[in-house]
């Protein structure tokens, strides 16, 4: 490392960042939104989030819709994210299973009217409760 990497690491200038990703809908004009941890100077990231799917009731035939919980890798020059805003650095031992493991964590509720944006909101609530600061997430 030279001096300057070995202070910006020390500093938690290269830290992964967190931010909430608003992601254009089609054809509807709104948004949907997750939580998307970006390492430093990457292009790719892993985004948090649930999304409500079709499932088939055994009993009916009909399909209902359920949330679920999902975690990928993401694109950050995708045409559908309109826009990022930071939450906070995330310590660099709170790798992709960890923050899995916590995202993981906070409830998926199936009731009428609740959305994406509740999910992003609870998860915003827990790392507060959990002592996370959304300036450092440390």
């Amino acid at each position: 490392l030279t001096r300057s990497s070995a202070i910006n690491s020390a500093l938690g200038v290269h830290k992964p960042r967190l931010y909430v990703a608003y992601y254009t809908r089609v054809p509807k004009p709104s948004y949907h939104t997750g939580l998307i941890c970006i390492p430093w100077n990457k292009t790719t990231g892993d985004l948090f989030h649930v999304k409500n799917i079709i499932k088939p009731d055994p009993t009916t035939g009909c399909g209902k819709e359920i949330w679920i919980f999902e975690h990928k890798n993401s694109e950050v020059k995708s045409t559908r994210l309109s826009g990022l805003m930071y939450v906070g650095k995330v310590p660099h031992e709170m790798n992709g299973s960890k923050l899995k493991s916590f995202f993981e964590s906070v409830p998926v509720y199936q009731h009428s009217g609740w959305r994406c944006r509740d999910w992003v909101l609870d998860a915003m609530q827990v790392l507060l409760e959990r002592g996370m600061s959304c300036s450092k997430l440390e």
